[in-house]
């Protein structure tokens, strides 16, 4: 007997509106874009806030004083900091000494001589105009998660209506990132109405062994025509290119952090990294010539500190007086006292016309009698014979002087007064830049005509020359004071070097 077999009618697909659009590439391009646009914000988003788990600070930055390496809506993790490691160049998170229970982020560019903290804006002419102490540190600027911060510093600015393109923006993000929907995704929700297995709708008579399935007609070739590889293909772009911005949201903190690396913006001069805690490695790093400590309590060697083995000595013999020991200005070092009478250091090395070098020396007096701090002479000990100059000493009156004589002299000298009985750095040197005398690490005179003094081979002295023929000559040759780091270097000091020098006393 004929079995009457009802074929189920095929329903048609309708697509809808605009799927064929949001299927193609130009959908998954958009999508994966704005994916990518909210990874990255995320991924700021986590750098600004993880940090603060482990005990860091999380700041947003509310000025342009750090412009352009800080801008506002910027937020920035800094880690702390054990008072005794910060460094010149770091910018630093500490209390705002003008505005109480405000907090500060400035650059840290000087060590008082007391250990109190000088900071300056990178944006700002001048510096901060309250020191800090290091008590005062909450720690030193690591992580940058720029732009981040910004809905939170137009709150605070009271600009809120400011927010509203940026909540816009993001909104827009947000529904970018699903406009990507292939169209096989709905073909197979459709299709799952038609598996292979479709009951035939008329009875089956028993002696068949089992019911006939029936395909709808157009069922594979539809399928066929709607294969998954475009599918996975636009989901591992989507994935690719989510984990690239992740990724560069990632990285972005680490490299934003030259934002603190130690230079300022609004002096000639820039800031070196380093910020020495002891006078010695100060000057060790700008490479002396020589370098006598002038600590030793006993013998008549002054030993050579540069490693350049240049041990100098002391004359006459360090007895009746000539010389003594007292505390020095840093480092918990002894320094040498002379007695204003006699006692002075030679060296040891004969130099034949030095034209580009640098004198520098920690001293202490109260005398009213002058004498040489440094000095140039044909002879190592003794009188000189024919020839003195390139001299830095102290007048009778209590000023610092550098003199050289080419053939006719020229000097710069200090308006301050020094024998006041304090720990001074005295500076001078002379380039084809000309004459240059600092004071306390700043630069109080210079004359640019001299870049040369007068031609003859002769070795340094310190504590002692021949000054006959300088300006204000003093009473006295020798110097009654306390020396303490008497340096030479073959070359000008800049004046960052020449700053970190004296600020390393603290």
């Amino acid at each position: 007997m004929p079995v009457a077999v009802v074929r189920p009618t095929e329903p048609r697909v309708h697509a809808t509106p605009g799927s064929t659009w949001r299927g193609g590439w130009g959908a998954l391009v958009i999508t994966a874009l704005a994916r990518a646009a909210l990874a990255m914000l995320a991924s700021l988003l986590l750098w600004s806030v993880v940090p603060v788990a482990i005990g860091w600070h999380s700041t947003v930055v509310m000025s342009n004083s750090m412009a352009p390496q800080l801008q506002t809506g910027d937020i920035v993790a800094s880690r702390p900091i054990a008072p005794q490691d910060v460094r010149i160049g770091q910018v630093l998170l500490a209390d705002d000494p003008d505005h109480a229970g405000r907090l500060r982020m400035h650059r840290l560019v000087a060590v008082r001589p007391d250990g109190r903290l000088t900071l300056r804006g990178d944006a700002n002419r001048t510096d901060d105009s309250t020191p800090i102490s290091r008590s005062a540190v909450h720690g030193v600027a690591s992580l940058r998660s720029p732009w981040i911060g910004k809905p939170v510093f137009l709150l605070r600015t009271h600009q809120g209506a400011a927010l509203l393109p940026i909540l816009g923006a993001l909104l827009v993000l947000v529904s970018a990132a699903f406009v990507f929907r292939p169209e096989d995704e709905d073909d197979d929700v459709e299709g799952d109405r038609f598996a292979p297995s479709i009951a035939l709708a008329s009875a089956v008579p028993s002696h068949l062994d089992s019911p006939r399935a029936t395909t709808p007609p157009g069922y594979a070739a539809r399928h066929a025509s709607a294969p998954a590889a475009p599918r996975r293909r636009g989901r591992l772009v989507l994935v690719g290119l989510s984990i690239c911005a992740i990724s560069a949201g990632v990285a972005l903190p680490a490299q934003a952090s030259s934002a603190f690396t130690a230079k300022t913006s609004n002096s000639p001069d820039t800031w070196s990294a380093a910020d020495y805690f002891s006078c010695g490695s100060a000057v060790q790093a700008a490479d002396p010539y020589l370098l006598y400590p002038l600590g030793e309590q006993s013998g008549n060697t002054a030993t050579d500190a540069s490693g350049g083995g240049r041990n100098g000595t002391y004359t006459p013999s360090r007895t009746g007086g000539t010389t003594g020991t007292t505390a020095g200005p840093c480092d918990s070092a002894r320094a040498t006292t002379l007695n204003g009478s006699s006692g002075y250091v030679s060296t040891p090395t004969k130099l034949t016309n030095p034209n580009n070098f640098t004198l520098e020396v920690w001293f202490k007096t109260s005398t009213t009698r002058g004498g040489a701090l440094m000095g140039f002479s044909d002879t190592r000990t003794g009188d000189p014979t024919s020839y003195w100059d390139r001299v830095l000493y102290i007048t009778n009156y209590g000023q610092l002087v550098f003199g050289v004589n080419p053939g006719r002299v020229t000097y710069v000298n200090s308006a301050q007064r020094v024998n006041d009985g304090a720990w001074h750095l005295a500076t001078a040197s002379l380039s084809t830049n000309g004459m240059r005398l600092y004071l306390d690490g700043d630069l109080v005179d210079s004359d640019s005509s001299t870049t040369a003094g007068r031609n003859y081979a002769g070795y340094f002295r310190v504590g002692e020359n021949e000054l006959q023929g300088f300006p204000a000559a003093p009473s006295s040759d020798f110097i009654g004071a306390s020396l303490y780091d008497a340096a030479i270097y073959n070359s000008a000091l800049t004046a960052t070097q020449i700053s970190d020098h004296y600020n390393a006393a603290s």
